[in-house]
């Protein structure tokens, strides 16, 4: 059973990840539990209740909160993101299917 100290641990490291993972405006995420992609912008936001001066974001379909994984950089493309690479447009992250 996961103890509460390390389900905070990880709520903790996607939320650093939500913010340093790039341009968090134009990166792209997937709701594991309904499959919508989002940006940062477009997600539902609220102070967290348990965790002072942090955030916590929520899916702006089914409302579901901290359930996103990076989405493929490829428009369209519906799967999440394994790989990241540099390219000459910049930095990618995409699905096996769209590795560089």
């Amino acid at each position: 059973m996961v103890s509460k100290a390390d389900h905070i641990r990880a709520a903790r490291q996607k939320r650093v990840s939500l913010r340093q993972g790039g341009d968090v405006s134009t990166m792209r995420w997937l709701c594991k539990t309904c499959g919508v992609i989002s940006t940062v912008e477009s997600m539902l936001s609220a102070p967290n209740p348990f965790i002072e001066d942090d955030m916590i974001y929520g899916c702006p379909k089914c409302r579901a909160i901290e359930r996103f994984v990076g989405a493929c950089d490829v428009q369209e493309c519906p799967r999440e993101s394994t790989i990241g690479s540099p390219t000459p447009y910049g930095y990618m992250r995409t699905c096996a299917e769209h590795a560089p």
